[in-house]
């Protein structure tokens, strides 16, 4: 398996010590006054579905020209970092009131730019940034998002999605998804489908962070093919990954297990009516709950499923919030948010915030 050096330094600090051993998911961000919970007549879904609407409580300055992929959550900043594909940089917005703190990088190769940055993650005092046409995973380090050093470029292709999970006995590991594509005279089974998840392992001591290839996963045939990937989240108490497939055929979360195996599970392929995309974990109160996104043009639909059984709970929308990718979750108090908050991309242009307390309510969701 490939090891890669990405930085030296002394050894870790108070900081990134506390950081590094908590779990912060990535699966993927002008304001809103809050209006009342209604259903939604539109997008429309299966016959037995009910969407609640639970307003934004803020949405970013619409740029429509950055192209806004994905996001992720820095708590220690109290930050959204969200990926821009036209403009190749990163969006750092305020997670009080989404406005723009700064913008990071610029086109190129070199470390600090980027070449169409989709899937990030935070854990610890880490961001992780994939790079579609860098073929590479960039780490930066947090707050001042120093560049760190990069990997994967000797195994990545198409990447795309980004999941990642921390704990103090094994480091970081993270699942980055390859979207090459497949030319109509590829073989049936394809053996290149086993390359869908490259799984990383991120450790940190005195020599910097090395960066471990650990396995390459993916059926080749059957229900665990893995067609059309991009987004991808952990649950890292259950040891298992949603992966979104994308295909026509599919339109669904497939799960796998955290080191690579199909479980026989596909979530809600009669569920979602456009493409699956942005993927969060939510721990409300003793439960769990995955929101997937349905990636309607005229308003993006979030759905949620139970984690443990992965039956459907429910479905809110936004007043506006629509064509969404990646979306981000945090269950920390911010200022404004007392219960955490959910973020998700807004037609490529912006981020929206919504209050999870919110969200809870209009679900009927007891997260004490």
């Amino acid at each position: 398996m490939g090891r890669a050096v990405l930085e030296r330094d002394s050894m870790l600090d108070a900081r990134r010590r506390t950081l590094i051993g908590s779990v912060l998911l990535a699966a993927a961000l002008g304001g809103c006054g809050h209006q009342r919970e209604v259903p939604l007549a539109a997008p429309p879904l299966a016959s037995t579905q009910a969407v609640v609407q639970v307003s934004e409580a803020w949405i970013s300055a619409f740029e429509p020209g950055d192209d806004v992929d994905s996001v992720a959550v820095d708590l220690a900043g109290s930050t959204v970092i969200a990926t821009t594909k036209a403009t190749h940089q990163l969006l750092v917005l305020d997670a009080a009131n989404g406005g723009l703190r700064s913008r990071i990088g610029g086109p190129g190769t070199e470390l600090g730019r980027f070449a169409r940055p989709n899937g990030i993650a935070v854990v610890g005092d880490l961001a992780l940034v994939v790079e579609r046409d860098n073929h590479r995973v960039q780490a930066l380090r947090l707050p001042e998002l120093t560049p760190v050093g990069v990997f994967g470029a000797g195994e990545l292709e198409r990447p795309y999605g980004i999941a990642a999970a921390a704990t103090p006995e094994r480091g970081v590991d993270l699942w980055v998804t390859d979207n090459f594509d497949r030319p109509a005279s590829a073989p049936e089974p394809d053996p290149r489908l086993s390359e869908r998840v490259r799984h990383w392992r991120l450790t940190e001591g005195a020599a910097g962070i090395t960066a471990e290839l650990v396995a390459s996963f993916g059926d080749v045939e059957g229900r665990g093919a893995l067609q059309k990937v991009e987004t991808i989240g952990v649950d890292p108490v259950r040891g298992l990954l949603l992966i979104a497939d994308e295909s026509p055929v599919r339109m669904g979360l497939v799960v796998y297990t955290a080191d690579g195996h199909f479980t026989g599970s596909v979530v809600g392929p009669d569920v979602f009516r456009a493409e699956p995309e942005g993927i969060a974990l939510w721990t409300c109160g003793d439960r769990g709950y995955w929101i997937a996104t349905d990636q309607h043009e005229a308003r993006s639909v979030f759905h949620l499923f139970d984690s443990r059984s992965f039956g459907h709970v429910g479905a809110f929308a936004g007043a506006v919030t629509a064509n969404t990718d990646g979306v981000g979750i945090t269950t920390a108090a911010l200022s404004g948010f007392r219960k955490g908050a959910f973020f998700a991309v807004h037609n490529d242009g912006a981020v929206a915030a919504f209050d999870l307390e919110r969200i809870a309510a209009a679900l009927g969701l007891d997260c004490r």
